[in-house]
């Protein structure tokens, strides 16, 4: 990935493996006629230029007004994880030959539908007669394609030790249950040797072992998990000290919900990684007391409804938060369902409901900074320049950012201790555009920066340097207490040219 920093590590060095045929005038000390001069770069960018360079999923936005904004997204969808209690065995005892019995589900449960995935049905029917029965029994509120479940069967006579039993059972898959409506019974029974009909005694029926395709009722109060996640942020990995404040971060959550029940959002996870601060839990009114899911109707059963949240600097210690210097957001939710425990409002589910986050970081780059601090350190071989007796660096930066740009380059060896530097007297600074009252920059402003490596010095740095770091500094207008915007249209030239002496 190529942050900041490194952009300016390929100011330094990219001219050393190719030739800009721009040239321009580089000013020579009085005493020193240098063996050669060579102009390295001659260039500009925007910031814009800057943030396409990032390799860290992040997209670069711009608007009308040529505000730039960094965002990020992330996506899961996954099958939420949670427990329903299991559906009842539902006993339906048959006493006469057509009957109507009201179903009532146990504790505030309510089942309607149940579109079965599993579950038997089964009977126990006594003939207490001394001839065969011809039996059937019709179950009106089991369906399979619209039809009834229909059973038959020929009871075997009774003998001397009383009425035969028979025992039926019929796999209930594919069959729906409807429990809406009052359960309707009919059962025949005929003698088979002259078709006249007997009543036969109370006998008993039972639905049990159901699991569920779909499902429609109340199922009471209980726990959701939901899905989890990290997004990472890489654009400032660099960092090293000081304060970048941006004044308006937003994250917005959408949440898809399948699942046909009332929900209520609770945050377990929703914490920034920070370098400066640790981790820093992110604190919303609607995530604390609790944000109500939309949800599918039983007319829009398959739907995903969504439910979106936005924490903004009105809303939530988001500034602050992201202030630390942001590397990565981790996020997990859970919720409950049926949180008012209000039966009368009815549930639906599938057996493959699921639930959906889309998370959205964008942070606009609109921020003060002060004293904030980035360093990149990487290897560098000057064995090809050991012959050299002076050399001399310059360049002219003409800035039309609305931030003030410090720069130093150390020189490292084998231990990795920095033994000297290029600017002795410490970073060199460009200085920012020439901004209106609003921070905006009307002008660019030239700065230049100069050095001359001679001597023992010289001769050290060719020697002994195994390693380079580049630090760059960003302070914004008013040292730091005014906010800069950053504008797609700013831009800032670059020319760097060596003197070198053998």
């Amino acid at each position: 990935m190529k942050n900041l920093p490194s952009i300016w590590l390929a100011l330094l060095v990219a001219g050393l493996a190719s030739c800009f045929p721009d040239r321009f005038e580089v000013a020579e000390p009085d005493d020193w006629n240098p063996a050669f001069g060579v102009p390295l770069i001659n260039t500009s960018f925007s910031i814009n230029d800057l943030l396409d360079d990032l390799d860290d999923g992040s997209l670069i936005q711009t608007d009308f007004g040529n505000h730039l904004t960094i965002v990020y997204q992330d996506r899961i969808e996954v099958k939420p994880e949670f427990e329903l209690d299991p559906l009842p065995t539902i006993p339906v005892p048959i006493a006469e030959k057509q009957q109507t019995v009201e179903y009532q589900a146990p504790g505030n449960y309510r089942y309607e539908i149940i579109r079965l995935k599993a579950g038997q049905f089964a009977y126990t029917v006594l003939n207490p007669f001394p001839e065969s029965i011809a039996f059937t029994l019709t179950f009106s509120n089991l369906r399979l394609d619209g039809n009834s479940l229909s059973v038959a069967a020929t009871l075997p006579p009774a003998d001397m030790n009383g009425a035969s039993e028979t025992v039926g059972t019929l796999d209930l898959t594919g069959y729906e249950l409807i429990l809406d409506e009052d359960i309707e019974t009919t059962y025949t029974a005929n003698r088979i040797s002259d078709n006249s009909p007997v009543d036969l005694p109370p006998f008993l029926t039972s639905i049990s072992g159901m699991d569920y395709s779909y499902i429609q009722g109340y199922f009471g109060k209980f726990d959701v998990s939901l899905p989890g996640d990290s997004l990472e942020f890489a654009f400032l990995d660099n960092w090293e000290a000081g304060e970048l404040e941006f004044l308006e971060p937003v994250i917005s959550l959408t949440f898809y919900n399948t699942m046909g029940i009332p929900m209520e959002l609770r945050s377990d996870t929703f914490d920034l990684h920070t370098y400066r601060n640790g981790i820093v839990a992110l604190d919303n009114p609607l995530l604390n007391s609790g944000l109500l899911f939309a949800f599918p109707s039983v007319d829009e059963v398959g739907e995903a409804r969504p439910t979106m949240l936005r924490l903004d600097a009105e809303n939530s210690n988001i500034v602050s938060a992201i202030s630390g210097v942001p590397y990565q957001l981790d996020y997990a939710f859970s919720a409950v369902a049926n949180p008012y425990e209000n039966n009368l409002i009815t549930n639906h589910l599938t057996d493959s409901v699921k639930v959906g986050i889309d998370v959205e970081v964008d942070i606009p780059l609109y921020a003060r900074a002060s004293g904030f601090r980035i360093v990149d350190t990487f290897e560098v071989d000057l064995s090809d320049l050991e012959d050299l007796d002076r050399l001399g660096f310059k360049m002219v930066a003409d800035n039309g950012f609305p931030l003030e740009l410090g720069m130093q380059l150390q020189f490292m060896d084998g231990s990795g201790m920095v033994f000297d530097s290029l600017f002795q007297e410490g970073p060199r600074l460009v200085a920012s555009g020439n901004l209106r009252p609003d921070g905006t920059v009307s002008t660019s402003k030239e700065s230049i920066l100069e050095s001359d490596l001679s001597g023992t010095q010289l001769e050290q740095i060719l020697r002994r340097t195994t390693d380079a770091r580049i630090i760059a500094t960003l302070e914004s207008p008013n040292e730091g207490a005014d906010a800069a915007r950053m504008l797609n249209t700013y831009i800032l030239g670059i020319r760097l040219g060596i003197l070198a002496g053998l």
